[in-house]
């Protein structure tokens, strides 16, 4: 059955596309087979509906398939399955994403509530820096886990991870962490604010 996708229905969703590819791709695999074959043989095209859940193949001859492409807008349909519109296609999908949301949602709480039952955390040894030169060393203890470019404030300075490497022999890991301003510059609000 072929239907003819018209200004009336509504435009082909993108599954539509890639059914007809397909279908196209086996008329050319089914045409390099059949050269020089007097007798035409019938081969399954998929149902171009567009509905997600559509398994169904339509029986064709090479003779019919290319007739029904002739027309530019045709769609191969099997017996009793209509066009699935944009719209509706939409919805099912916009359907399947809220559900894959739900998913989601659900396994990061999951995930969150074994993190605090198991309580992950670390201790680091830490250097404080400003440029090249070294402000502080000191012991982080029980820490969350620390990644390169994660914010942390030690001992009441805010600054950037820059590097996390695990110290030989030692259950704590190295943490370099670069100041985020520049130490002239806290010193010049400081002087302003006690004017």
């Amino acid at each position: 059955m072929a239907a003819k996708a018209t200004e009336k229905t509504v435009p082909l969703t993108h599954l539509t596309h890639l059914l007809r590819s397909m279908n196209d791709d086996i008329a050319d695999i089914a045409a390099d087979f059949e050269r020089g074959d007097p007798a035409p043989l019938l081969w399954g095209f998929a149902c171009e509906c567009g509905n997600r859940g559509c398994a169904e193949w339509v029986q064709r001859d090479l003779a019919g398939y290319h007739a029904m492409r002739a027309e530019p807008d045709s769609v191969l349909l099997a017996e009793g399955h209509t066009l699935v519109s944009s719209a509706q296609a939409t919805r099912h999908l916009a359907g399947e994403l809220r559900e894959a949301a739900r998913a989601l949602r659900g396994e990061a709480r999951q995930q969150q509530a074994r993190a605090r039952r198991l309580q992950v955390t670390r201790d680091y040894r830490y250097e404080l820096r400003q440029g090249e030169t070294t402000l502080a060393t000191g012991h982080l203890r029980e820490v969350e886990p620390l990644e390169v470019g994660d914010r942390v404030d030690v001992g009441g300075v805010g600054g950037t991870v820059v590097a996390v490497e695990p110290v030989v022999g030692d259950h704590e890991q190295w943490l370099v962490v670069q100041r985020d301003e520049p130490l002239e510059r806290h010193d010049r609000t400081r002087r302003k604010s006690s004017v």
